[in-house]
């Protein structure tokens, strides 16, 4: 056949066929009560209660049985064979009583278990992934729970540490408020005396600025015989060592120093030798040896390039500016803001002499090569 091949969709064979029975039995009781009417016959009243039909359950046949099987599988192509082979061996009368009979019911019964099995299966595989996804977000909460937990937990051991720092940090400032309140009210007895001494100082300003006019009015009208007298007026000469012979040769002639390129300097060490500025450095003449004045009114002596402290001086009343070597590196001088000039002895590790002739701060000082004469240059013009 032409149609063996079609995609037809067979529809299951329904089992009930008492309703086509009943129908065919009405349709002749009625024809036989009409002609009875017809004839004038008696006819039997129908009885006033009909009785409930029971319904009975006819087994399944065998080709049904097939049928459904293969049609529940999809095996549609078996099916239209199964059909073609079924009703030729029908029609040639192959096929017995026996083999057309009625299904078991254990089959049945067998199939509908399968059938009810196979959607508990189903229904339980559905359960398990329910259960599956519900265990995997309990194990996530449990997680989050735990991590929760523990965050909580250094969170309040910080807060523990955070009040016992703020309680020790407590105590120390309640330790220094007694303290506090002295240096507060020394800071204002520094503050009072400040400004005494500033109006003071303005008194006296005001007084020097007063003798300075009165000293250049009588310098005005000193007469010019003094100032000649002043003049031809012999200067004292000072006492101890006595000045070189001249002509005399220059010591340093033979010396030469050729220069250095910059990029061959490099730097080597540093040192924290003041707390505050250095306002000068000199070398030893013979030894690896520097000297450093600074601001705070101290000179200190450093190894080259170690940095080690060898010697440090206080003596001075102000910041100090200069600083040399004697040329036989047995003394050290050093100029001052306090208008004083002083010569420092290694043996001794003492001051050996102060000068303080200036009126002013001393800017510079310088040793004679012979090392007799020390010259001193000051903000009051003088050397």
């Amino acid at each position: 056949l032409d149609g063996d091949d079609d995609e037809y969709e067979y529809e299951g064979v329904e089992l009930d066929d008492d309703d086509v029975a009943d129908e065919g039995e009405e349709d002749l009781d009625q024809a036989l009560r009409t002609l009875k009417l017809k004839r004038g016959m008696a006819v039997d009243e129908p009885p006033s209660a009909p009785e409930k039909p029971e319904i009975q359950e006819r087994p399944e046949v065998v080709d049904d049985f097939i049928r459904n099987f293969l049609r529940k599988v999809g095996m549609h192509k078996t099916l239209d064979s199964f059909q073609r082979e079924w009703y030729a061996l029908k029609e040639d009368g192959k096929l017995n009583e026996e083999d057309v009979g009625a299904v078991p019911d254990v089959y049945l019964r067998n199939q509908y278990l399968r059938d009810e099995v196979k959607v508990m299966k189903e229904k339980v595989e559905k359960m398990e992934q329910i259960a599956n996804k519900a265990r995997a977000t309990w194990d996530k909460f449990r997680k989050e729970r735990d991590f929760h937990k523990m965050h909580h937990k250094r969170v309040v051991q910080e807060k523990n540490k955070v009040i016992a720092d703020l309680k020790r940090i407590k105590n120390h400032y309640a330790d220094f408020e007694p303290a506090l309140a002295a240096m507060r009210k020394k800071y204002e007895a520094a503050m009072k005396e400040k400004m005494m001494m500033k109006l003071e100082r303005d008194r006296l300003k005001a007084k020097v600025t007063a003798l300075e006019t009165q000293v250049m009015q009588l310098e005005s009208i000193r007469p010019a015989t003094d100032e000649a007298s002043v003049a031809q007026r012999p200067r004292p000469r000072p006492t101890g060592a006595s000045l070189p012979k001249q002509p005399r040769p220059n010591p340093f002639f033979a010396f030469s120093d050729e220069p250095r390129a910059v990029e061959t300097y490099a730097l080597q060490a540093t040192a924290q030798a003041h707390d505050v500025g250095v306002a000068a450095v000199a070398h030893h003449p013979t030894k690896q040896i520097v000297a450093t004045a600074s601001d705070d009114c101290t000179w200190r002596m450093w190894t080259v390039p170690g940095g080690e402290l060898v010697m440090s001086g206080e003596g001075h009343a102000d910041w100090l500016s200069s600083v040399e070597f004697h040329p036989h590196g047995s003394h050290l001088a050093t100029g001052s803001g306090d208008c004083a000039v002083k010569v420092w002895d290694f043996r001794t590790a003492s001051c050996s002499a102060t000068f303080s002739d200036h009126t002013q701060a001393v800017w510079d000082i310088a040793w004679h090569d012979l090392g007799d004469f020390l010259v001193s240059a000051s903000m009051d013009h003088t050397a």
